[in-house]
């Protein structure tokens, strides 16, 4: 994409709000994850990923990671160019999640707190205060 057809953007890096030739633009479309889009030169792209263009004047080398996991905070310090595993550990606690921290569950069969973290076993704990701080 040519620096000219970006002249007609604006972003505030305060508010996260995109300008196209001095109006805001519209966030809708939303896909059906959240993420709202913008249709520029007949393709369709995703918005954060085009302020990233925007701003940089490159599009993002990996996936810009919305730091405080909100995905319509467009704001310029919400966001970072970060690779895909890095990208993953900031997440939240899984809907299923009975214990209330990040990568401890029950073990029922155990009668202990097993702990896991990217996907590696770090054992079995009595107490949660135990699990967690392995975690």
């Amino acid at each position: 994409m040519n620096d000219q057809s970006l002249s007609q953007f604006s972003y505030n890096p305060n508010t996260g709000i995109l300008f196209r030739n001095g109006k805001p633009i519209k966030v809708t479309p939303r896909r059906t994850d959240g993420y709202a889009l913008i249709r520029h030169a007949r393709k369709t792209h995703l918005l954060h990923r085009f302020i990233w263009l925007v701003v940089t004047g490159d599009w993002p080398k990996g996936e810009i990671d919305h730091r405080n996991r909100v995905k319509t905070d467009n704001r310029w310090e919400n966001l970072r160019d970060t690779d895909r595993s890095t990208n993953q550990l900031n997440t939240g606690i899984r809907k299923d999640n009975t214990s209330g921290v990040k990568g401890v569950s029950w073990q029922v069969a155990a009668q202990k707190w097993r702990v896991e973290y990217r996907d590696q076993y770090l054992g079995q704990y009595d107490t949660i205060f135990d699990a967690a701080a392995a975690r």
